[in-house]
């Protein structure tokens, strides 16, 4: 009878102690380490069948990013002086795929493209880094449009 008041007691304390483990075991939001103001440097260039064609551009301006609907979701809010986007992306890890399949190319004021878009980015510690390329045929010829954004966390 002891035996089993003592087995009961046991039994008691160890769903308590699971109890209050389940309490304080709240899932981390893995994007949380993501989220935030980064200062960014941008620079492109376009080619015309496999020529330069506008001068490289180079700009600076800031990535704000915020959870995206989904739990592995992202979104990026980018602004430049003269251009403003926002984006999302798909988070795997610390490496990250741009859900965007279209970007307008400019050649000039005439001339304005839109291109199948693929963009992918990875973070690694503070810094934020992203690659992406629009590519299209217009006019007989292949218009591309390569693009690097490198960022610091503020």
């Amino acid at each position: 009878m002891k035996r089993s008041g003592l087995l009961f007691l046991l039994f008691l304390f160890l769903v308590n102690i699971q109890a209050c483990k389940d309490k304080n075991s709240e899932a981390v939001d893995p994007r949380n380490q993501y989220i935030g103001n980064y200062d960014v440097a941008y620079t492109s260039s376009t080619t015309l069948n496999d020529f330069p064609f506008v001068p490289k551009e180079t700009a600076s301006g800031t990535i704000v990013i915020t959870k995206g609907a989904a739990a592995d979701e992202l979104k990026l809010a980018i602004a430049f002086k003269n251009y403003n986007e926002e984006v999302g992306a798909k988070l795997q890890g610390n490496k990250f795929t741009v859900l965007k399949q279209k970007e307008k190319v400019y050649i000039n004021e005439y001339n304005t493209f839109e291109a199948d878009y693929a963009g992918s980015g990875e973070f690694s510690g503070a810094n934020l880094n992203i690659t992406a390329i629009a590519q299209t045929t217009a006019n007989g010829g292949k218009v591309v449009k390569n693009m690097v954004f490198n960022g610091i966390k503020k």
